[in-house]
């Protein structure tokens, strides 16, 4: 468990209690100048307060972000969290003074500046984690702090109100400030050092090129470069539903002060939520194939929230209705469930593109991913708002952004899944495997976390090449009768695997030749190949004969060869027992199959009826 571990829970603390004090002070100050306009004259209204304060806080991301990836890839990030963690205390101080003050530019002076500490921050909080935690904790530590970056912004937000309501006066309000800033501190002190890959200095002109560099490293890598791209889609889209949410919840759903409360707790423990479901559905992994689900789930039940508003369904009286409680307004209870849920599959959305963007990216450009994904989310935010204004313009009711934003969610997921359709694959995959068959793996610390590989198995079945997809975290290049591979129906599904396609010598050389290169580029490039040495599905469930043509591979690519036996796979829907795919009577649904990995073999030491053997041994495997 990571919130045991000493070097991840000294750095969850911390920042989710600064997480907590940037939404406690930014709300404080909207409830100061909105309802203490006589102590904190400010000659603006409570939406312009509103706005500027959102404004102030969101400008430095677009600014900052650049170079606080470059400082957090060149210097020591613990040292840089502690530092970012010692500002945040000053600003507070200062922000207390402005407080005590009544000193209204001082206080929109702190909201900026805080907005700027937590542009630094960033980078070097998603840096941090790829940094001390191993590939198979990335999906944890990210949707542990995920989880708590909603939660504590909601808390922030309940906190303001509450302290408003219990303090009449500034100093308790300062001393709160400064409490847990101080708490935040002390907990960054007991973060453990990493190490630092590369250094650099900081030259006057690297405020100006840091932006520019941080988005040439995340357009690098096209996965990595659309994960920001979808990233900062959801922050748009959450921005744009959240903003509705204070006249929906007065003027749609007559509810009274509580009832905005109610629907935010309800969208952010649903994201908490969500964030969670991913890191047990992906199996410790990074498992892009939740991102598909998380916008099916986006689309589906913001559709079903704005059908579930009150003058959508011609239920909104004309005539002025008296404020109801949340729990007594039906209308409301229906659209804060939807909206948990939408937040529920925004967390299985946003989780796992942030783990894949610190695994896939350069170990030493990292942070300078995330500070170009940072200024992405920072410009998409502000579009959102522009949105928001252009609809209020055009007099169309807010409601409709509800519905409007669900069906542009859909269209860019189209255009991103068509892009990178990897996405889809993997989520064919994970549904597969986890909806279908009840699974079972063993030995995968056979296979190498690094460089390339050969792995054969016994070919059970025509899902053979998915099952071994879900089971091995890193992913895999099968080798596959080219026939099949150019199934009309199925052509799209192989392709977007990066299936490779052989035939046999006599039947079209040059595909034959063609795959031999394939493979041996995919081994120079450090990927895993699989082969399936019988070169046929088994037609009584025995493994047959294995073919000569993985040594042709090795006398090319001198790896090593990991052996695998599938169990549980023959009799099913998809294997040639009793008609193979005409065979419908016998059960699928949650059919117990397991995996068993051997030890590697050396290249000079494969031999293809020893290989076999060892095959027929895994397979008898308790």
């Amino acid at each position: 468990m990571l919130l045991t571990n000493k070097r991840f829970a000294p750095f969850f603390v911390a920042q989710a209690l600064g997480a907590f004090n940037n939404n406690l002070f930014k709300n404080l100050l909207v409830l100061l100048l909105t309802y203490k306009v006589t102590d904190y004259e400010s000659g603006l209204s409570p939406v312009e307060v509103a706005n500027l304060a959102a404004g102030l806080f969101v400008a430095p991301f677009a600014l900052f972000s650049g170079l606080g990836g470059h400082l957090a890839d060149h210097y020591s990030k613990a040292a840089l969290i502690k530092g970012l963690k010692g500002l945040e205390l000053i600003i507070m101080i200062i922000a207390s003074i402005g407080l005590m003050t009544h000193n209204v530019y001082l206080l929109f002076a702190c909201v900026f500046l805080i907005g700027a500490q937590a542009a630094f921050f960033g980078p070097v909080k998603y840096a941090y984690m790829p940094a001390v935690l191993a590939e198979q904790e990335l999906m944890e530590g990210n949707a542990l702090v995920e989880t708590a970056t909603f939660v504590m912004i909601l808390l922030g937000t309940l906190g303001a109100g509450l302290l408003m309501v219990w303090f009449d006066q500034a100093h308790p309000l300062a001393i709160a400030l400064c409490a847990v800033s101080a708490l935040g501190l002390l907990a960054s002190l007991r973060i453990p050092e990493c190490p630092v890959l590369t250094h650099s200095p900081i030259h006057w002109h690297t405020l100006f090129s840091s932006n520019k560099v941080a988005f040439a490293h995340a357009r690098e890598n096209k996965a990595i470069w659309l994960s920001v791209l979808g990233i900062s889609w959801f922050w748009f889209l959450g921005a744009l539903v959240l903003a509705q949410l204070p006249e929906l919840a007065k003027n749609t759903l007559i509810l009274d002060e509580s009832g905005l409360t109610w629907l935010l707790a309800l969208f952010s423990l649903g994201v908490g939520a969500g964030s969670m479901l991913s890191e047990r559905w992906s199996g410790s992994k990074v498992e892009i194939g939740l991102v598909p689900l998380g916008s099916i789930g986006l689309t589906i039940f913001l559709v079903l929230a704005f059908f579930q508003l009150p003058q959508n369904t011609g239920a909104l009286p004309d005539v002025p209705q008296t404020a109801t409680p949340f729990l007594d307004n039906p209308a409301a209870l229906g659209f804060g469930i939807y909206l948990a849920l939408t937040g529920v599959f925004g967390g299985l959305y946003i989780v796992p593109l942030y783990a894949l963007i610190q695994n896939r990216a350069n170990p030493a450009h990292v942070a300078s991913v995330v500070s170009a994904n940072n200024v992405m989310n920072a410009v998409f935010m502000v579009g959102s708002a522009f949105v928001g204004l252009g609809f209020g313009m055009l007099g169309i009711a807010n409601t409709w952004l509800i519905l409007c934003a669900a069906l542009t969610n859909l269209l860019v997921a189209i255009y991103i899944y068509g892009l990178l359709p990897e996405f889809l694959w993997r989520f064919v995959v994970w549904l597969l495997v986890h909806t279908v068959y009840r699974f079972k793996v063993q030995g995968k610390t056979h296979i190498p976390e690094t460089g390339p590989c050969i792995v054969v198995c016994n070919h059970v079945g025509y899902s053979d090449a998915v099952v071994l997809a879900a089971a091995i975290r890193r992913p895999l290049r099968f080798i596959m009768y080219y026939k099949i591979f150019e199934t009309p129906a199925l052509g799209w599904f192989f392709k977007t695997a990066k299936a490779i396609p052989i035939a046999g010598r006599s039947e079209n050389e040059a595909v034959f030749n063609a795959a031999f290169q394939k493979v041996a580029q995919a081994l120079d490039d450090g990927e895993i190949v699989c082969v399936f040495p019988e070169g046929k599905l088994t037609a009584d469930g025995e493994v047959d004969t294995f073919r000569p043509g993985l040594l042709r591979i090795l006398e090319r690519n001198k790896v090593p060869v990991v052996p695998m036996a599938l169990g549980g796979l023959w009799g099913s829907l998809f294997t040639r027992r009793h008609g193979g795919l005409s065979r419908l009577r016998e059960r699928e649904w949650g059919r117990p199959v397991d995996l068993v990995i051997g030890a590697p073999v050396l290249p000079q030491e494969v031999n293809m009826e020893d290989l076999r053997q060892r095959v027929i041994a895994l397979r008898t495997r308790p």
